[in-house]
């Protein structure tokens, strides 16, 4: 029986699992143990074509358990296809046996032909794990821990060497400071505005006649607000993700005043977050704000109280 670790989503976070593989007489396939959703049965004829494709052998007369513990939570993961595949090629030798998955977290998707993707949402990755083994197509994007990249399934009969030689040392994620409104002239009232508002960090109401640079003025704060610690701005990120983008420095979101109280606030059945979800940490601004529904200016009261 082969053992190793990885990982899957428990809502909006990644935790750890442990992955307990082994082969049993019967006819050939990949069976998930534990409360897998549909993504990961689907996932079984990925793994089996990247592992063919690959130059492995599947099992003929075998088929294979995989077993994911903790056993209560309801399983879903874009990257426990690689370490499925992993723990089958350790357990059939397969592999460079030099190659100890005993300290690593094992974490990727598979291509049909075998090359290995690393999911973008390993920024989520939970305290206590310092090392991952996952694909190369991000190797130049900052994260905080250590990779050891691999290309594709067939790295992983060579020596060790290579992996080790695609390695890469982690890098510290830093927000990335606007510079634009740094280099705009300001009033001395707009500057001890501007100063407050950054310093404090408080709401405020500008008023005054159209085209008088409210907009500008409030969209300006952003460059001169403080820089998030490394621990906020991967929150941040991982925030800001949920939305299907990328953040550079604190948010900057402006809702247009047709917005519905479900899309501002956030809410449904199945819970989803709202815009002031995504301006956490940042700035929302509510431009033409008395032209909003009365029913999102009230609905927008407590979360105000609440900070």
């Amino acid at each position: 029986m082969t053992k190793l670790q990885s990982l899957v989503r428990d809502k909006n976070k990644l935790v750890p699992v442990e992955i307990e593989l082994t082969l049993w007489p019967g006819l050939p396939g990949i069976q998930f143990l534990g409360l897998p959703d549909q993504h990961l049965k689907e996932s079984t004829l990925r793994i089996k074509s990247a592992i063919k494709q690959a130059g492995f052998q599947f099992p003929q007369a075998q088929q294979i358990l995989v077993n994911l513990r903790p056993s209560h939570l309801k399983k879903t993961s874009r990257g426990l296809e690689l370490a499925v595949a992993c723990a089958y090629l350790k357990e059939t030798e397969q592999i460079n046996p030099d190659l100890s998955f005993d300290s690593i977290c094992v974490y990727g998707e598979l291509t049909l032909q075998g090359d290995i993707i690393e999911p973008d949402d390993v920024f989520d990755l939970p305290q206590g794990i310092a090392s991952m083994l996952t694909g190369d197509n991000r190797k130049n994007e900052a994260v905080n821990f250590h990779r050891s990249l691999i290309h594709s399934l067939q790295d992983l009969a060579g020596p060790l060497r290579e992996i080790q030689k695609k390695s890469a040392d982690a890098k510290q994620l830093s927000p990335l400071r606007p510079v634009a409104a740094l280099e705009q002239k300001y009033s001395k009232d707009q500057a001890r505005l501007i100063s407050i508002l950054a310093v404090g960090e408080h709401s405020a109401l500008l008023a005054g006649a159209a085209g008088s640079g409210k907009t500008t003025l409030a969209k300006a704060v952003t460059s001169f607000v403080r820089e998030p610690t490394a621990f906020e701005f991967l929150n941040l990120k991982k925030i800001h993700r949920e939305f299907g983008g990328e953040l550079e420095w604190r948010p900057v979101v402006k809702p247009h005043h047709s917005t519905p109280i479900m899309a501002m606030i956030g809410g449904g059945s199945v819970p989803f977050a709202g815009e002031i979800s995504r301006a956490h940490g940042g700035i929302l601004i509510l431009d033409e704000l008395l032209e909003f529904s009365p029913t999102v200016q009230e609905s927008l009261r407590e979360p105000f109280e609440e900070k």
